[in-house]
């Protein structure tokens, strides 16, 4: 009975703030009303296929192990996108970086559909560079991509707005090193919070893993991530000749915290079919929305978990991907 008062009450706050928009409810009311949360999700079965035909009643939902009642679920939603492309530029990326130029060119091109879906290019070493701000142009894209060079034998070339990351210099030199957590935090905190509301964000970082200069650590890039609401997916590229090659757990765990994925392609068709699988993820989510029901009080850190309770699809082996816990009160400050 609570619920649904509230359902009434933000449907009705809805239909007064957009008049005659009754038929796309689902998805203004999602932002309407603050006590709603959001949880972006994908499905995928025992042959790594994403499934599209599970239902509202195939999943349950728990926040800090409380089952909650979903206020709205969407199949496939067709929200804008936007997309930030990170793109390391340290010494290790040197001999993959052009094929790792191509591949997320026509990544960018399968998966900008409409002008409602933007992309950034953001370039880093030891610093991030903001290469393109968010465009539906994909000239623009193109263009950003191509002036990003890694001079010999060390060095960085482009025409980038530094991003700033705080008040401490990064550690160690601007030649041989990697902030990869600081140009995800900064991203998050930075690019991100340009995104309208109902857009879906997305960080898509192409990098070894192996950070040796952020004043960020990993879990705070993890943190900012979540806090601006944002899927991180990885793929995993480096030199062994130069560093330790792919630091794979690192990277894994930044997928997983955020609700994405980790890709370790050996080959320029693996690089190629990670940013294809990125894509179809994409276009496979789901939506889920529910106004939190606590028996307590608890802090800002919400934990979530989704479980399959469709028998037919636990036998299908089902494995969902979703973000693992939000901020209540999102707040971005970096002394």
């Amino acid at each position: 009975m609570i619920l649904a008062a509230k359902k009434m009450a933000i449907l009705v706050t809805c239909l007064f703030a957009f008049p005659g928009r009754a038929q796309a409810q689902n998805e203004d009311v999602i932002r309407i009303n603050s006590d709603l949360v959001n949880v972006f999700f994908s499905a995928v079965d025992r042959n790594n296929n994403f499934s599209t035909a599970i239902a509202e009643s195939d999943i349950a939902l728990y926040e800090d192990d409380v089952r909650q009642e979903f206020f709205t679920f969407q199949k496939q939603p067709d929200r804008p996108l936007s997309i930030a492309l990170l793109i390391d530029l340290s010494t290790s990326q040197k001999e993959k970086l052009s094929e790792e130029k191509k591949a997320a060119l026509s990544f960018v091109n399968s998966v900008v559909s409409n002008k409602h879906d933007r992309v950034a290019v953001i370039s880093f070493g030891a610093d991030p560079f903001l290469e393109q701000s968010l465009t539906s142009n994909i000239n623009e894209v193109a263009e950003s991509l191509e002036r990003m060079k890694i001079l010999s034998p060390v060095g960085y070339e482009g025409r980038g707005r530094i991003l700033p990351v705080g008040a401490r210099a990064a550690t160690g030199s601007l030649t041989y090193t990697t902030a990869i957590w600081d140009a995800i935090w900064i991203t998050s905190k930075s690019v991100m919070s340009e995104v309208e509301p109902q857009a879906r964000r997305v960080i898509v970082i192409i990098t070894d893993g192996e950070d040796t200069s952020s004043r960020a650590t990993l879990d705070e890039a993890i943190d900012g991530a979540i806090q601006a609401d944002t899927i991180v997916f990885a793929i995993g590229i480096g030199d062994p000749k130069v560093s330790n090659g792919v630091n794979k757990s690192a990277l894994k765990k930044l997928g997983s915290e955020t609700g994405g994925q980790v890709y370790f392609p050996r080959t320029d068709d693996d690089l190629n079919n990670s940013f294809k699988r990125i894509e179809r993820e994409l276009r496979s989510q789901y939506v889920v929305a529910y106004v939190p029901h606590q028996t307590k009080p608890s802090g800002p850190y919400r934990r979530i978990r989704i479980e399959v309770t469709s028998p037919a699809l636990k036998r299908n082996k089902l494995r969902l991907f979703y973000r693992k816990d939000y901020y209540v009160k999102p707040s971005f400050i970096k002394e």
